[in-house]
């Protein structure tokens, strides 16, 4: 219970006349977490209202000692919410608060929206153009700034007036230093000095050198500094890709064109590394990968440049330098094939074999090499155990112990808590089809018929709009080619598909179809929502979506079973990743407590060990059937005297 002066202390600070379900708890929870310096780990269902309730927290936080709130998201729809509810805060105390928002130098850069290309190039060489730029002195957004610690007066002026003026969101920032003729990222580090609140993507606690730039540009270091890292069920898989990638044979040919242009006289080392791939690779079925040693792979390389893999790295990676020079003068995009090889050559040599796993592999006849790191605590544990507190918040954050081990928590600080789901069962109908599976020792046409037969019928019975997940693209073709016409407008996503063409069909039509892998970019990180309401009446998880069996998962699972025994190895390799993807996707379907609608998982084995582990209102609220007609029964009861009535959010006109 929160006591009466604390109570009286948060309405001073928190902005709105109401407080949401559980809304109070959790600010009182964060405020004991920053007080107190522990490592808190929350899952709070969606909706609740997590951003103002951290802000809150941390503002009474601020009334006792001197120290930054570092806030980490994911995408720029969280860090426009952060900014928000920072300056609806301001408003309502009055206090001074300094906000300063971080995105990647591209995504501030005023060029690329003068020349949009430049967002489509790869990260690395948009730096290098834009080092190019600063050092050649032709950028005049830059030239406008002064030096890094002496800015010019027109810098300083409008750094005054932003910080007078309280927190704003990120594209008015933008669009206010633009205005000035003044780089926008340069100008956001000059305002991060002493800010009260700093809000960026996971990079800028996760990567040393882009968090030690950070932390001097703050001027406050990360013992004083308490972090919030939000969505952090995705921390996991953020970690390991940060020290992972995978490198193309078209890559190759790229930059065997580079090279012959460039007159870099690599083009026969890089067509025996084309021809060395293809060798390695033309035995393997399509999209297994096969695991080499770190070993076998520098042997690979240095046996097609007939150099040491030190050498071979500079020599790329300084032609690399040299060909983006030279496009920025040809005013063509700042590629560079050859640098890009090295730098993947460089993360390979750098890699401990321990931790990662080395592999080729080859699907629709294009040849693949890559790194993967084993390890997520590899690049995070350090890190995360130093600030003065630290938040991890998520709606999916539901297995403590597993977060706890895989990413090297220092368990002695770890507080945990669970806040109840606000969606009462009246909210969604969770049904699961027990007659089907997508077991891999299943896996049938007959199976498959029959999954695309009643897939159907359910489509048909949900009224409004429906997602359908499928665990891989190859189970979604298998399925979707027995599905016949469905008489809606149905998106199948590709590798092409974009977010703002799904949702622009979303508000057009009231009626569609989304078919999309589970774990991918249409079921993580992306809200189907419009001005709040959820776009979905309906979410159907098709099959199981375990990670895939292949050499690259029996490294994972080895590699966990070293350090973690075997009983928590299969759990946390195959267990809790299913569940957590599972619960994403269907987690798109609710997004504010008065959202309704069905959700459906097709596969008789959430059921088993699965069951078990599910949060507890999915075990509450799950009912399963075999026979279609039941569950089609439930859906036309619960659409119609349960659900709202018309649809969540009807057409709209753009």
């Amino acid at each position: 219970m929160l006591s009466t002066n604390l109570k009286e202390l948060i309405q001073l600070f928190f902005p709105y006349s109401n407080f949401r379900p559980y809304q109070l708890e959790l600010i009182g929870i964060v405020y004991n977490i920053m007080k107190n310096g522990r490592i808190g780990l929350i899952s709070a269902p969606c909706g609740i209202g997590k951003s103002v309730s951290v802000l809150v927290a941390y503002m009474l936080t601020r009334r006792m000692e001197k120290s930054s709130l570092m806030a980490l998201t994911r995408t720029k729809n969280q860090i426009d919410i952060y900014s928000r509810e920072l300056r609806a805060i301001w408003e309502k105390s009055g206090e001074d608060i300094v906000l300063a928002i971080f995105k990647s130098r591209r995504d501030m850069c005023a060029f690329v929206k003068e020349r949009p290309e430049l967002g489509k190039i790869r990260y690395k060489d948009f730096l290098a153009f834009c080092r190019h730029l600063r050092r050649e002195k032709a950028c005049p957004y830059y030239t406008e700034i002064g030096s890094a610690w002496r800015p010019s007066y027109k810098a300083y002026r409008l750094c005054v007036e932003l910080r007078r003026s309280g927190p704003i969101d990120v594209d008015s920032f933008y669009e206010r230093c633009v205005a000035e003729g003044l780089c926008p990222y340069e100008m956001m580090k000059i305002m991060a000095y002493k800010a009260d609140v700093i809000v960026g993507n996971y990079n800028y606690l996760i990567v040393e050198p882009i968090r030690e730039i950070l932390l001097k540009k703050i001027g406050v270091g990360i013992e004083n500094i308490h972090c919030v890292i939000d969505e952090a069920h995705n921390l996991p898989k953020y970690s390991v890709d940060v020290s992972s990638d995978e490198m193309s044979e078209i890559s190759i040919k790229r930059a065997v064109k580079e090279s012959i242009k460039y007159q870099c006289n690599l083009e026969n080392e890089l067509r025996n590394l084309k021809f060395m791939l293809d060798e390695v690779t033309k035995d393997i079925p399509s999209d297994e990968p096969k695991v080499l040693s770190k070993g076998e792979v520098i042997a690979l390389f240095e046996s097609c440049f007939d150099a040491k893999i030190e050498t071979i790295i500079r020599d790329l990676q300084e032609w690399g330098e040299v060909i983006r020079a030279l496009k920025i003068e040809e005013g063509v995009r700042p590629v560079s094939y050859l640098g890009r090889i090295g730098d993947f050559l460089s993360l390979i040599s750098l890699s401990d074999e321990k931790s990662h796993v080395y592999y080729v592999v080859k699907e629709n006849d294009i040849a693949r090499i890559g790194v993967k790191c084993l390890d997520p605590s590899s690049n995070v544990s350090g890190i995360l155990n130093a600030p003065k507190s630290l938040i991890m918040m998520s709606g999916t954050l539901w297995n403590f112990e597993y977060y706890t081990s895989i990413l090297g928590l220092d368990h002695t600080r770890v507080e945990t808590y669970s806040i109840p789901s606000i969606y009462s069962e009246k909210n969604r109908l969770i049904l699961a089809d027990l007659s089907v599976t997508t077991k891999f020792e299943e896996r049938s046409k007959r199976e498959f018929k029959k999954i695309a037969e009643r897939l159907s019928r359910y489509v048909k019975c949900i009224d409004g709009r429906v997602a359908i997940y499928f665990p891989s693209y190859e189970l979604m073709k298998n399925i979707v080619d027995y599905m016949g016409k469905l008489e809606r407008e149905t998106i199948v996503e590709d590798r092409a598909t974009r977010v703002k063409d799904v949702i622009k069909t979303f508000l057009d039509e009231e009626n569609c179809v989304l078919m999309a892998v589970a774990g991918g970019k249409l079921s993580e990180g992306i809200d189907l929502t419009y001005v709040g309401k959820t776009l979905l009446d309906g979410v159907i998880i098709v099959g199981l979506p375990y990670p895939k069996k292949d050499e690259i998962y029996e490294k994972q699972l080895k590699y966990f079973e070293e350090k973690f025994g075997e009983n928590k190895a299969f759990e946390y390799s195959s267990i809790v990743p299913c569940i957590n993807t599972l619960l994403q996707a269907a987690g798109r379907l609710l997004r504010k407590p008065d959202d309704q609608g069905v959700i459906i998982v097709m596969d008789r084995r959430i059921m088993g060990r699965i069951f078990r582990r599910l949060p507890y209102d999915w075990k509450r609220d799950l009912r399963g059937h075999y026979k279609a007609d039941e569950l089609i029964k439930e859906i036309e009861f619960f659409q119609r005297f349960v659900k709202h009535s018309p649809s969540t959010v009807r057409k709209y006109t753009l």
